[in-house]
């Protein structure tokens, strides 16, 4: 007879009860199991929400109602509910009832059986509970289950455990196996379920052979273990581990338990190499036989001899009918020679044989060029742990364009601490053409994505490259990319080579481009907050540092430098050390960070280089950086009388960021804007009164600048966009005839057209539809520059009449170029600013 497995969850066997309706008023129905030498009668029947259940002597009339009762769970179908005789192994009678989960898989399984023959009737409950219902995350969900074996002699029953992530190969597996036990009507410990009877009985067989060459431990390797029913130790990766001294160890016989390994599709798998026993154990037990098995097929594989009373790592070799090709295998045990429950047998490792069998790793690497083998070599080398991301890594230069994607995949899925150095190579350009640049060479970028994956060891292997590198390019890309990944990090190993072939200070600047690439790298490392800490340390230890890498860290710092108790005393440290026109100049911005966040010392040191260095540099440098220094604004208007044009220019840059000007300062500027010698500081002061609210001098003044016959045009295109951005309506006219002056040079036009938007001059509406239809119906080269301005200020103003004056400029014809149809649809769905 045929044996087969069923879950209890399925359609239940033709002599089920099945009952039609839930209803209290159904008629009540059941079964009734006969009585034998062996065992007393039962009778059980369900009525509503109660399976009732009674024992009888043998010949006695038997009725469920005078038994025991259970409660069947409301979430229940009981209207698909059954009642199932089972005849156990050597006859003994079982009822199962059961009712499927309503709205959810799996079912409510209740298991009775009538007591011994000898004993008093009793109706025994042997299981009850939920069976087939999954819980748990995706991907490990987990359930209990009932297993039936149908054998010539009765049926075995088994409870046991299904995970979803122990699967042998896609089959369902079933562990921490109990067997019904029919003699004692107990539940005993059983070997786990992984190959079904059918799958063992149409086993392909085949024989291990003794051979006597010594296992192999390196070379590629296609298997790797993943999951195992059961492991001592957990020595589930110790099957394919490439060591003799350990091995996957399970107790008692082994029978059923399984090991699933990995593998790929893309490698044709030609026989295994087997070894029993390890080299450092004492004893162990050896298997008879076992099972190798792929997703769709099994293999029985008989050993020729106890393992274990042959050599410690002796070889065995299996040989297949044909090459195999599976992304999954998995060893299950069959018979052993364990004759006790707390045995051990062991399988110390497993290989598949290849056609790369024998080859060194650099063989199979060299093989990425081939055809025919780069997917079976490009997998094993994935496989192959270490040892074949290393390889790949040695012979990566000797590749061709294609081979060097594969190797760059390989070494990529390798553990990082062999990547890391290979793709710092790839981001700084080893081997590349001169014309090399990391931000746009495709393999330095994938280079860069795979380092901010490996940041522990990209971190150690980008300092060591910028700790034993010479001054170039690639020392500034590796602080660059290790100030990203690793900023705590970058800190003291960019300030550790800062100045190594630098020519600061003497000469710095251009010529000093290494350095200045280092300090933008050390700039954005100290700005971060995860090296707030490492540069808390340097500036206690500032005094270690030369006066370039003092100055070089308190610029890179920037605005967060009040934040450090030790920051002001590093500012006074390279101050005393040193006072050449390089430091003072270079120090200003620090100093103005540091007088922002309160500091005094900082705040008088900069009103004195503002009002008394010896350097116009440094007072321009001084005035710049003091924007925004509300205890400065005093000093800063003060070097608007300064004697050097620049810092004239820079005070007024300062103040313009300044939120309210005393009278005094708004008066200077004026005084500036008409008289001022220097064209740049003219620019300054209009860019400066931009700034501010109109009024009659400031206006007066930057219309008088409009009607200048010799002012330089950038300094009228200055004053035209103050007038426009103050919204200087008293001026609107005047700059009204500039827009309509074909005499005026074109940029001019075109900053006044500006301006009236900006001021939101609705009386140039006219002129504005005139200029703007031009745009789109262009005569002359200028009138489309002049048209597009007028668009854009028709845009602030709005105009209800806005659609129909610029309809032609929609016109779908030949004349107006669709870019201009483009901008006008835009400038039409806009919101206007001055509405």
């Amino acid at each position: 007879m045929m044996t087969k497995r069923l879950l209890v969850e399925m359609s239940a066997a033709a002599l089920a009860v099945l009952f039609t309706s839930n209803s209290a008023t159904a008629a009540p129905a059941g079964t009734v199991l006969p009585g034998s030498a062996q065992q007393h009668a039962l009778a059980v029947q369900l009525d509503g929400n109660t399976v009732m259940a009674h024992a009888c002597r043998a010949g006695a009339e038997c009725s469920a109602r005078d038994g025991r009762r259970f409660a069947v769970p409301r979430t229940t179908d009981l209207s698909k509910a059954t009642i199932e005789p089972i005849e156990l192994v050597g006859g003994k009678l079982v009822a199962l009832v059961s009712a499927p989960l309503d709205k959810r898989d799996g079912s409510w399984t209740l298991l009775l059986a009538a007591s011994d023959a000898t004993e008093a009737p009793t109706a025994n409950k042997l299981l009850v509970g939920h069976l087939g219902q999954a819980t748990g995350l995706d991907g490990e969900r987990r359930s209990r289950v009932l297993l039936r074996d149908d054998t010539p002699d009765g049926v075995e029953l088994v409870v046991g455990r299904r995970y979803e992530n122990a699967q042998l190969c896609g089959r369902a597996t079933t562990m921490r196996a109990q067997a019904l036990d029919p003699a004692q009507m107990t539940w005993n410990p059983s070997p786990t379920r992984s190959l079904s009877a059918a799958e063992r009985a149409s086993a392909t067989p085949l024989a291990a052979v003794h051979v006597d060459t010594p296992p192999t431990t390196d070379g590629p390797q296609l298997l790797h273990g993943v999951i195992a029913s059961s492991a001592v130790g957990k020595t589930r990766s110790s099957l394919t581990d490439r060591r003799l001294d350990s091995a996957w160890t399970v107790r008692g016989d082994g029978t059923g338990e399984f090991l699933v390994m990995t593998a790929s599709n893309d490698v044709a798998v030609l026989g295994f190499d087997v070894v029993i026993r390890p080299t450092a154990a004492a004893d162990g037990t050896a298997p008879k036989s076992f099972y190798i098995a792929t997703r769709d097929e099994a293999f029985r594989v008989s050993m020729p001899e106890d393992a274990w009373q042959q050599d410690a790592g002796a070889l065995y070799r299996i040989d297949l009918p044909r090459p195999l090709h599976s992304d999954c295998f998995a060893l299950v045990l069959d018979r052993s020679y364990a004759k006790a429950d707390d045995d051990h047998i062991t399988v110390a490792e497993l290989r598949a044989r290849t056609k790369f069998d024998g080859e060194p790793l650099e063989t199979l690497v060299k093989a990425l060029g081939e055809p025919l083998d780069t997917d079976a070599a490009k997998a094993l080398l994935m496989r192959s742990g270490p040892g074949g991301a290393k390889a790949t890594v040695a012979s990566y230069d000797e590749l061709d364009k294609n081979a060097r994607g594969h190797a760059r995949e390989i070494i990529e899925n390798g553990e990082c601490s062999a990547a890391a150095p290979f793709f710092i190579d790839r981001l700084l350009g080893v081997g590349a053409a001169p014309t090399f640049d990391p931000d746009l060479d495709p393999v330095a970028k994938e280079a860069r994505t795979r380092l901010r994956l490996c940041k522990g060891p990209a971190r150690t292997a980008l300092a060591a490259t910028i700790a034993a590198g010479e001054p170039s390019r690639r020392r500034v890309w590796a602080a660059r990319e290790l100030a990203t990944i690793g900023p705590a990090s970058a800190v003291p190993a960019i300030l550790s080579v800062l100045e190594q072939g630098s020519s600061a200070p003497l000469h710095s600047g251009g010529s000093d481009e290494i350095r200045r690439g280092l300090r933008a790298a050390l700039g954005h490392a100290a700005q971060h907050k995860r090296a707030r800490a490492a540069v808390g340390t340097t500036l206690a230890a500032f005094e270690q540092l030369s006066v370039v890498a003092q100055i070089d860290l308190l610029r890179a710092i920037g605005p967060a430098l009040p934040t450090f108790d030790d920051a002001q005393g590093a500012l006074d440290t390279t101050l005393a050390s040193d006072s050449t026109f390089r430091t003072r100049y270079l120090l200003q911005e620090p100093a103005a960070h540091l007088a922002r966040g309160g500091s005094e010392r900082a705040m008088a040191w900069l009103q004195q280089s503002i009002r008394q260095d010896e350097s116009r540099h440094v007072r321009a440098r001084a005035a710049r950086v003091s924007a925004g220094v509300a205890g400065l604004v005093a000093d800063l208007e003060a070097a608007l009388e300064d004697d050097g044009p620049r810092v004239r220019e820079a005070a007024l840059l300062a103040l313009s960021e300044t939120p309210k000007l005393p009278a005094s300062a708004q008066r200077q500027v004026v005084r500036l804007l008409r008289r001022d010698p220097w064209t740049f500081v003219r620019i300054g002061a209009a860019a400066m009164l931009a700034q501010r609210q109109p009024d009659t001098a400031g206006d007066e003044a930057l219309v008088a600048v409009l009607n200048e016959d010799d002012a330089p045009s950038r300094l009228r295109s200055a004053a035209l966009r103050a007038l426009g951005k103050r919204r200087s309506v008293s001026a609107a006219k005047r700059v009204e005839r500039i827009a309509d002056n074909p005499k005026e040079p074109v940029h001019i036009r075109v900053a006044a057209i500006s301006a009236l938007g900006h001021m939101c001059y609705r009386d140039a509406t006219p002129l504005l539809y005139k200029l703007g239809l031009r745009a789109g119906y262009q005569q002359i080269p200028y009138d489309q520059p002049l048209g597009l301005a007028a668009l854009a200020a028709l845009g602030k103003l709005k105009p209800k009449d806005m659609h129909a004056q610029l309809a032609p400029l929609l016109s779908k014809n030949k004349i107006v170029p669709p870019q201009i149809r483009a901008i006008a649809r835009d400038v039409l769905s806009q919101d206007g600013s001055c509405q």
